[in-house]
């Protein structure tokens, strides 16, 4: 029992001894991940794109609106920087790219209205990104929404005045009659919180979940290309100790570099709150490390050589950048999609982590068994792999 608890202490003090002894690498995986998340922190701004619009109105001028008012309303949801009659002016504006849209208003917008008919108001764009041109559609929709109630507010006015004329007096303002019901919001934590700050967990389980992925998987492949895989066979050792040394050993170290990590960001300028338990988030992080250690053992007992090691680590990186709900939700993927986000520990890791440190309660059962699950498959098959693999040598 004793030699069996030494033989796995003697892999645990090995991995520790390695790392200590290249204080760079050290450095660079403590420094590094805060850099990043300074970087982020300083730099992501989180706010959308600026339309710039150039309106197009008729030469004979508007006579139910204003241009002024149009102006004003196109403002509230585009950046205008021109007002012209000329569309081949426009339109060469957008070629340009001084102009991201053409917002073109009919020429005969008042016979159409006033024969009953609805007017259609062209907007024009040259835009290859998806998302900004979900955003130009969203926008485009709420400036019609503008122009049509500073239209029914003039035509209830004119209305009111001919009524007045003849006699007949009202009261109603003709904003309440345009626009009899508003919308009220309120957030009842106070206010939502920064671009940063809710960003902050995110980055955080991903810069340790990329440590730990790399760093198992450069570990048994490293071994086996030292002919290190050969000497543990003729030793009084098991695969068994050899795996729970490297699990001990790199445990303890990603720890340190987490709690430094998240002293930085809760004790520092940033300021990143934290309101949950400390022994949760402990218990969930350990639970976490273990379950990134168990893909990067399994990318190295799969590996042939370091390089193949370090490729196949940084797929898993994207995939965990695309995947995880890190940057889109993972609802907005086919069903069929989402089975290879919760295969990853980071998408589980992100709701985990926002939710002891920035709500202050615990993560849910299916994010604690998702890890634990995670991480009991891995280790199960690495240490399956690695045993066939000691059988092949011979």
């Amino acid at each position: 029992m004793f030699k069996s608890v030494i033989r796995l202490l003697s892999f645990f003090s090995k991995e520790v001894n390695e790392i200590r002894r290249q204080p760079k690498l050290v450095l660079s995986l403590l420094l590094g991940p805060f850099l990043i998340l300074l970087l982020f922190g300083v730099g992501y701004q989180g706010e959308r794109p600026k339309i710039r619009t150039v309106l197009v109105v008729p030469q004979q001028g508007l006579q139910m609106i204003k241009v002024e008012d149009l102006q004003r309303a196109i403002s509230a949801n585009f950046t205008l920087v021109d007002t012209t009659s000329d569309a081949q002016a426009a339109q060469a504006m957008l070629q340009t790219g001084q102009a991201d849209v053409i917002e073109t208003l009919p020429s005969d917008i008042e016979q159409i209205l006033t024969s009953g008919k609805q007017a259609t108001i062209n907007f024009a764009y040259n835009e290859i990104n998806p998302l900004n041109e979900q955003w130009i559609q969203y926008l485009a929709y709420a400036q019609v929404n503008e122009i049509n109630r500073a239209i029914q507010t003039k035509a209830v006015q004119q209305l009111q005045g001919e009524i007045q004329a003849a006699g007949v007096r009202t009261t109603y303002n003709p904003e309440v009659l345009v626009t009899p019901v508003r919308f009220d919001y309120k957030n009842v934590r106070g206010k939502a919180l920064d671009f940063m700050t809710f960003y902050a967990p995110g980055v955080l389980a991903l810069i340790v979940q990329h440590i730990a992925v790399t760093l198992g998987a450069l570990s048994l492949v490293r071994e086996r290309l030292l002919g290190a895989i050969e000497l543990f066979r003729v030793a009084p050792v098991s695969i068994n100790q050899l795996l729970l040394g490297k699990y001990l050993g790199f445990t303890l170290f990603i720890g340190l570099i987490l709690a430094a990590l998240v002293a930085l960001l809760v004790f520092t300028p940033l300021a990143v709150p934290f309101l949950g338990d400390i022994a949760t988030f402990l218990a969930f992080a350990l639970l976490f490390t273990l379950a990134s250690l168990g893909i990067g053992f399994l990318i190295s007992a799969w590996s042939s050589s370091d390089s193949q090691a370090v490729q196949l680590s940084m797929l898993v990186l994207l995939m965990s950048i695309f995947f995880s709900g890190f940057f889109l939700p993972l609802e907005n993927f086919a069903s069929e999609v989402r089975y290879v986000g919760y295969a990853l520990p980071l998408t589980h890791a992100i709701t985990g982590f926002q939710a002891i440190m920035l709500r202050g309660i615990a993560p849910t059962l299916f994010a604690w068994e998702a890890l634990g699950a995670i991480a009991a498959i891995t280790f199960v098959s690495v240490l399956l792999f690695m045993r066939w693999r000691f059988t092949q040598i011979a």
